[in-house]
């Protein structure tokens, strides 16, 4: 079976309407990525949040693992910015090819035969492992297909990099996937993918693909992150320069603050769950510093 074909019948996403995980029609934008990921060795997604990139994904994965052969086993690695996506990521792989096995009336125990924690391995030998220690990922295996997925806040995600493409082997493939972080090694790779200037090919997601969104979702969406750079980041996919520099002034003297990308992700994670502006956080800070 074909990927596209497996795709539209045992896709397991997140349904915003139902509030639960189900099996349901592909958007065109989901369809088009399947394609992409099948007939690409190396691709990188550029995209919103909340698009079910991880789900597709995960779809993905469960095709791989049950349409490799036992003279010929995939060993499939996922990499996320933390381990609970990780186990999620291997969850949502598991139920995709429960649905199968139901599906076809083949018993799931005896195509899932190790089921830890960590990994996932199928009776034709092939396998996931899942990780969110970038560096540590590969030791010990030359991978099939690796996966890293919001690899921009992924930490030595960069350094990574090197090590991961040097374990390749000839016919691996790799697939990046994230939501811009600034300026870092995920906007670099795909600026330079866009210009032709390396292998990766790129493939790009809006807010407005997933068909159950209109301008009312996205005036709701506005409201609840409050700030034009969490917006134009996290909705709209922008790359946008780091914060280099806070000035902040006291009595006594200005203090500079140096922030990275990594530290202002945490920063703007902080305002919403506070539900404030860049600014007038920045205001409370003063005034408390202020006395």
């Amino acid at each position: 079976m074909n990927l596209l074909d497996f795709a539209n019948l045992y896709h397991y996403g997140y349904s915003m309407t139902k509030g639960e995980y189900i099996t349901f029609e592909l958007d065109d934008y989901q369809e088009e990525l399947f394609k992409h990921l099948g007939r690409n060795r190396f691709t990188i997604i550029r995209k919103p949040r909340q698009v079910f990139t991880t789900s597709m994904l995960a779809t993905y994965v469960a095709w791989v693992l049950l349409h490799s052969y036992t003279d010929d086993p995939k060993v499939v690695i996922y990499v996320a910015n933390k381990y609970f996506m990780s186990k999620r990521f291997a969850k949502l792989v598991r139920v995709v090819i429960t649905n199968y096995c139901n599906d076809r009336g083949l018993d799931i125990d005896k195509t899932i035969v190790n089921n830890a924690s960590d990994r996932l391995i199928l009776s034709n030998g092939s396998e996931l492992i899942i990780s969110s220690n970038a560096t540590n990922s590969i030791k010990g295996f030359t991978p099939d297909e690796i996966i890293f997925d919001e690899c921009a806040f992924i930490d030595g995600f960069g350094e990574a990099m090197g090590a991961t493409l040097a374990a390749l082997q000839p016919m691996s493939k790799m697939i990046l996937a994230s939501t811009p972080n600034g300026y870092e090694t995920f906007r670099d790779i795909y600026v330079s993918a866009v210009a032709g200037e390396n292998d990766f090919k790129p493939f790009r997601i809006r807010w407005d693909d997933v068909s159950s969104r209109d301008e009312s979702w996205l005036t709701d969406m506005k409201g609840a992150l409050n700030s034009d750079r969490m917006i134009r980041q996290e909705l709209y996919a922008e790359f946008l320069e780091p914060i280099k520099i806070v000035t902040r002034k006291s009595k006594e003297k200005v203090v500079q603050v140096r922030i990275d990308t990594t530290t202002y992700s945490k920063l703007s994670e902080r305002l919403i769950s506070l539900d404030l502006s860049q600014s007038d956080y920045l205001r409370n800070l003063i005034i408390n510093d202020l006395g």
